[in-house]
């Protein structure tokens, strides 16, 4: 829920459906501590009950170092778990989980069952003593120790005390059995008062020998009990951070599941190594039939700060070969996913510790970064800061909405990045160019794309591929049906092969498209291309990174309706060394991914090819299809808007009947806004065709057959003009709506069906 939407005084008002999305906690200072839970019987209540919720306040906010305001202490913070917030809500909401979190972090929640648990119990003290004693807790093991010296002196006391009455020959000064209790504790002591003795006799020479021998065995265990116990580094793991809740966001493009990890002792631990796992139940099954319930994947982690001398975000890249590539929250929680980090290093002392933190799910932030607490030494300061009060803090990223988490989720996961990787050292700093452009090159028709390296020459071996899946039936000789067809694209980057690449500048890869390519009919213009509307490109540059001999990936799947721009061509982005003020060659990495228009002629090869549609060069043309595939006038473009619109909703309601309830909620808003803008659009694009029927006929493009009529070519211009102009108008409610529908993705239907997807045909206009 927003800050907003909540008062100084802790009271709640009735959230929106746009507030959902929560935070653990937020950094304004001001938020009150936990807020009401929602009864159940509602998709609000159960969707803010469901949610997270901002955690108990932190009780060192009042000795923060820049004065912050005071907060109250909550009983379950500690300064290394966090406030106890989502301890609590795995509790309140029965949520298992194998390694526990709060302030038992990193403690087992296996429960080990078909065994009487004092047999259990018994076999492991029998078998393990010495770890089973000293994994008690501290009190229980001084309370121990003090019991069996205790009833050490006990014991031998009556002995002392039977040969007192039995053998009172062999020993001296015992008047009783306090006088034996004594004698025995001296002797296990080796306490001499000279007062009590024994004599020159075999059975208290025999005793004395065995109540010795007993007091060295009995020292050595409880000695090197109480000293594994008090040096165990158990201890040292306390002083290791590790947040509390994880966040998946882009940095620079790249999608990252991130978490918060430091040191606040200021001596340095040896060696320290972070590693994540993704468990995720519900398995596979093998060949054999064999079940495998639970997948164990780890989590690539690459390269810390080996000094910890500051906190320190721990960053996995979600890319092809994560675990976590192309999951969302949704799935995640389906699966009833688990990310369990560890933290091992070796203390001073040499010996070495380990600390654990779990992410369920619903710990886990999307569209969410951690709250900024590292500061620079002020002017006149000789020391930089760490506000640690803050250390499990997130906030939202910037200029991202508060959603539901699965439309967060999808919504990062599906977002193009426009951007391009830091250039760090250890980091895969690929770049693949966010669209194919198709234009002609040194006088052939070419697909064409960009592939780069922000930190140069740190990519060696680059290979680069490229592959074409049609996806249409085909049938072979034999009569087996295939579902698509693939090809690989010979790629090149106009002077050598693309096997063995020197990325020292981005490198425009090509792709002539001649008669033997796969590609060959696009060479006839834009509605050859439109017929693979549905057709694929993968795109796959691999390297292997010098720095640690390891290969690196980078692919990504383009889809020719949404991701291929004809008759475009890449900016240029590389500054000549003689046009540098220094003399070194210069990058423009912000155009990086930047595309201009070119004319048809020189992408087609031949006059009269279809212009280019008004969204970023899509390869549909409506109404050369309508006069072409259902006959020509408003009525047959009305069909098949009919047609597009049906078929945009139709899958529209489909992913919305999957979707969870509040999720649903955000369907219906987006109904509300499509049937408040859709109506009067649709008319004025459908009153345009008929102006443009009325006055010019069938409009369609001039084909060879027109030679010595330059009429229809006149009337089809004019008609694409206004067509045009109704478009432009129909964008600016587009853009309103597109808050709303970010699931919504272009498809091979009109533009159109994406702002009518939800208010049936153009019929009811």
């Amino acid at each position: 829920m927003s800050v907003a939407s909540m008062s100084r005084h802790g009271s709640m008002q009735e959230p929106l459906m746009s507030d959902l999305q929560g935070s653990p906690r937020y950094s304004n200072p001001d938020h009150p501590g936990l807020p009401p839970r929602h009864s159940s019987g509602s998709v609000i209540a159960k969707a803010m009950n469901e949610r997270p919720v901002p955690a108990a306040t932190n009780p060192l906010a009042h000795d923060r170092w820049d004065g912050g305001h005071q907060r109250d202490q909550g009983k379950l913070w500690t300064p290394d778990r966090g406030a106890g917030f989502y301890q609590t809500e795995r509790e309140r909401y029965h949520k298992p989980a194998l390694v526990s979190t709060g302030k038992h972090a990193g403690h087992s929640r296996v429960r080990f069952v078909g065994l009487n648990q004092t047999k259990l119990l018994y076999h492991i003290w029998k078998r393990d003593f010495f770890t089973s004693c000293v994994q008690l807790r501290l009190p229980v093991v001084v309370a121990a120790i003090i019991l069996v010296y205790l009833a050490s002196f006990f014991s031998f006391g009556v002995v002392w005390y039977l040969v007192f009455r039995l053998r009172s020959r062999c020993v001296n000064g015992f008047n009783g059995f306090v006088s034996a209790f004594i004698f025995a504790t001296e002797t296990q002591q080796t306490i001499g008062y000279g007062v009590r003795s024994p004599t020159d006799c075999w059975l208290s020479a025999w005793i004395v020998a065995l109540q010795s021998i007993w007091a060295a065995i009995l020292n050595a265990i409880t000695l090197g009990i109480i000293f594994a116990r008090i040096s165990q580094p158990k201890q040292r793991a306390r002083t290791i951070f590790i947040s509390d809740s994880a966040v998946v966001a882009r940095r620079d493009g790249m999608l990252k599941f991130m978490f918060r990890v430091a040191d606040i002792r200021t001596t340095q631990v040896i060696a320290p190594a972070v590693r994540a796992y993704l468990y995720t139940w519900g398995g596979r099954k093998t060949a054999e039939g064999e079940k495998i319930p639970v997948r164990i994947e780890e989590l690539d982690i690459g390269y810390i700060d080996g000094m910890l001398l500051l906190p320190l975000v721990v960053e996995h890249g979600i890319d092809e070969r994560s675990p976590l590539y192309g999951h969302t929250y949704e799935s995640l929680r389906s699966l009833g996913a688990e990310v369990i980090v560890t933290f091992e290093g070796t203390s001073e002392s040499g010996a070495q510790f380990q600390t654990r933190q779990s992410y369920l799910p619903s710990e886990i932030h999307w569209g969410y970064v951690f709250v900024e607490i590292i500061h620079h030494a002020k002017e006149g300061e000789t020391q930089h800061t760490v506000d640690i009060s803050r250390f499990h803090e997130i906030q939202p990223q910037t200029g991202l909405k508060m959603l539901p988490p699965g439309a967060s989720s999808r919504k990062i996961v599906s977002a193009i990045p426009k951007s391009v990787p830091y250039p760090v050292l250890q980091e895969n700093t690929l770049v693949l160019s966010n669209f194919l452009v198709v234009a002609k090159r040194n006088g052939k028709l070419s697909l064409m794309f960009r592939v780069g390296d922000t930190y140069p020459n740190q990519m060696l071996q680059v290979q680069v591929r490229a592959y074409f899946y049609r996806w249409k039936p085909h049938i072979s000789l034999e009569g087996e049906e295939w579902p698509f067809t693939a090809w690989e694209l010979k790629i090149t980057d106009g002077l050598m092969s693309a096997n063995q690449l020197l990325l020292r500048m981005p490198t425009t890869m090509v792709h002539v498209i001649d008669d033997d390519s796969p590609l060959a009919a696009w060479r006839t213009g834009r509605a050859a291309v439109a017929t693979d509307s549905d057709s694929e490109i993968v795109v796959m540059v691999e390297a292997t990174m010098y720095s640690s001999s390891t290969t690196v990936m980078k692919q990504r799947t383009f889809n020719v309706c949404n991701d291929v721009k004809y008759a475009h061509r890449l900016i240029p982005i590389v500054t000549a060394p003689n046009q540098s003020a220094d003399g070194k060659p210069r990058v423009l990495w912000s155009k990086f991914h930047d595309t201009v228009p070119v004319d048809d002629s020189s992408a087609a090869g031949r006059a009269g090819s279809i212009s280019v549609w008004p969204d970023q060069g899509q390869l549909m043309d409506p109404i050369a299809s309508s006069s072409s595939a259902d006959g020509e006038g408003p009525d047959a473009t009305a069909t098949i808007f009919h047609r597009g619109l049906d078929r945009q909703r139709s899958s529209l309601v489909g992913q919305c009947s999957g979707l969870a309830s509040e999720d649903n909620e955000d369907c219906d808003e987006e109904e509300e806004a499509l049937e408040r803008y859709a109506p009067s659009q649709a008319g004025r694009a459908v009153a345009g065709l008929q102006h443009s029927s009325s006055h010019h006929r069938a409009p369609r493009p001039p084909t060879s057959s027109d030679t010595g009529t330059t009429q229809d070519a006149d009337d089809w211009h004019k008609s694409r003009s206004l067509f045009s102009v109704v478009w432009s108008e129909q964008d600016d409610i587009q853009d309103s709506a597109q808050q709303l529908t970010d699931r919504a993705h272009r498809t091979s239907s009109l533009r159109l069906a994406r702002t009518f997807s939800r208010t049936g045909s153009v019929n009811n206009v």
